[in-house]
């Protein structure tokens, strides 16, 4: 009884700590320290082994963003004259790009632009869609990469503004190591970042394989918009009668998606997007 009534005033001050944000983490860790009897009992000890992994996650994730907008600088005149016209917030249209918006061209590709990420805060990036920080780094990449950014129909315009060799050179040399370093900080807290459920499960596995050219405003192949799980449980790439009949489960299968071998489904991947599918 007495181990009951205990265990209940952890539990308490657990539920303020995530309700209310004055209150985090270390103020439970304070409350259990009170007492050394709880740290004794299995259930407690779990808590407060979690409770300091989300203060470790916190401080760790404060140092990233940090460390990112620090060296952000070295690429910012570059994304500045080529890139804040469409994926910067804060960046205001040309007067003949804000005419008409509704049928002006130049407001519908900054619109589609901020969509797919936006740098007004540097990093972490913003978007209008899934703003998981490793699929928009790599959309980023892709684009920067494949060199399907800017628009040839702005650079057409403003030919100084496309990305040259030096300048992809220093873009990648911010991207890459930003992303070596969230995906180890992904792997490191992963049992307190992934959602369990079938969608959160299916929500990862395309975040890390598919966003990059299907989701956040990036539609190769005339198929985007795959943050959006609702949607897409409805589309004509699921087969809800017959899901091992559905597109997407099917072009997962054979590895014709994702194209690169080396990012293909694993089998416990392909599992979770059928049980995501059936459920």
């Amino acid at each position: 009884m007495k181990k009951t009534l205990l265990l209940l005033l952890v539990l308490g001050p657990l539920t303020s700590c995530f309700l209310n944000n004055e209150k985090g983490p270390l103020y439970l860790t304070d409350k259990i320290k009170g007492s050394n009897e709880l740290t004794t009992d299995s259930a407690v000890y779990e808590l407060r082994r979690k409770i300091r992994l989300l203060e470790e996650k916190g401080l760790e994730w404060k140092e990233i963003q940090e460390e990112a907008q620090t060296s952000f600088k070295s690429i910012k005149n570059i994304v500045q004259k080529k890139c804040y016209d469409c994926h910067d917030s804060d960046t205001k249209l040309p007067f003949y790009g804000r005419l008409f918006r509704r049928i002006n061209p130049i407001n519908r590709h900054q619109e589609e632009g901020l969509e797919a990420f936006d740098f007004v805060s540097k990093f972490p990036l913003k978007s209008r869609g899934s703003e998981n920080q490793l699929s928009l780094l790599n959309a980023f990449r892709n684009s920067v990469v494949d060199k399907t950014m800017p628009l040839k129909s702005y650079t057409l315009f403003y030919p100084f503004r496309k990305i040259k060799k030096k300048d992809q050179a220093a873009l990648l040399e911010w991207i890459d190591p930003l992303i070596e370093r969230l995906k180890g900080f992904e792997e490191k807290y992963s049992e307190i970042i992934i959602d369990p459920t079938p969608a959160g499960m299916a929500k990862r596995i395309f975040s890390e394989k598919c966003f990059r050219c299907h989701a956040n405003g990036s539609s190769k192949g005339g198929f985007g918009e795959m943050q959006n799980l609702e949607a897409l449980k409805i589309s004509k790439f699921i087969n809800l009668d017959k899901p091992t009949q559905s597109e997407l489960y099917t072009i997962s299968l054979s590895h014709e998606m994702p194209p690169n071998l080396k990012e293909a489904l694993t089998e416990e991947e392909l599992e979770s997007m059928l049980l995501w599918i059936q459920n």
